[in-house]
């Protein structure tokens, strides 16, 4: 999968990142208690296990991963999280095909609130809900925050070592939500995520260093539809010299 043409949004209140490979209407970002903020008993209190939200994949199966990636469903998680904690204000769980149009909306609304600086959205909200059900929750590992009624208040998605989107709505900033979202995405993938972000982005990417994530790249804005200078940002997990997370 690509990266959506808009950017993703970070706890602080700052969009997180945006994706500047694809050309098309698909999604762009990334992501222990040194690295994350949570401890792993903390992240498994908080979140559940992604499953495949591809059409028609069982949740015990394992969705395909090989072939052309036209054909690929989600893949699952890289180990399970456990039941979610029900006295939060809010919970991590793995995204499913009806939230498809809940999330759409956190991707619109993140974009209209915090980044004003981008050209006028191109696509309608059901062009929008279309490209989450069909391309984001087919291709990548979605969790969704949902909040103590339910309602869906952000969502992350990692495709490969990618993390692809994460966007919060404007009044939950500033409670863990991002952070938790993030912690989940780095669980999925131990072994290091990327993602890329707007150089004029500060906030978003002042959140991500916060999270371990260095600046490995940099472009003049000619790889992404809005023409933004954008900065490609990495975390690596520390390792000891056992070769164990440090």
């Amino acid at each position: 999968m690509g990266v959506h043409p808009d950017e993703a949004q970070g706890e602080n209140g700052a969009p997180g990142h945006d994706g500047a490979a694809d050309k098309q209407l698909t999604a762009g970002s990334r992501t222990r208690r040194a690295a994350w903020g949570y401890t792993r008993a903390e992240l498994r209190g908080r979140t559940e296990r992604p499953a495949p939200t591809g059409r028609g994949v069982p949740p015990h199966q394992v969705a395909p991963t090989d072939g052309p990636r036209e054909n690929r469903c989600r893949p699952r998680a890289a180990e399970p999280y456990g039941a979610a904690v029900t006295d939060e204000p809010f919970r991590i769980r793995a995204a499913a095909p009806e939230d498809a149009a809940a999330v759409a909306h956190v991707h619109i609304a993140s974009r209209e609130v915090t980044m004003p600086y981008l050209p006028p959205r191109r696509r309608s909200d059901a062009e929008v809900v279309a490209w989450v059900r069909d391309i984001v929750m087919r291709r990548a590992a979605v969790w969704v925050a949902v909040d103590r009624g339910g309602a869906v208040v952000g969502y992350a998605a990692v495709e490969d070592d990618t993390l692809d989107a994460l966007y919060l709505l404007a009044g939950v900033l500033r409670q863990g939500i991002g952070s938790a979202l993030l912690a989940a995405a780095k669980a999925y993938r131990p072994g290091g995520l990327t993602l890329a972000v707007f150089q004029k982005n500060t906030g978003a990417r002042a959140f991500y260093a916060r999270h371990g994530f260095t600046v490995v790249d940099s472009n003049d804005g000619s790889r992404n539809m809005e023409n933004e200078p954008d900065l490609t940002m990495r975390w690596q997990p520390v390792t000891n010299s056992t070769g164990t997370d440090g």
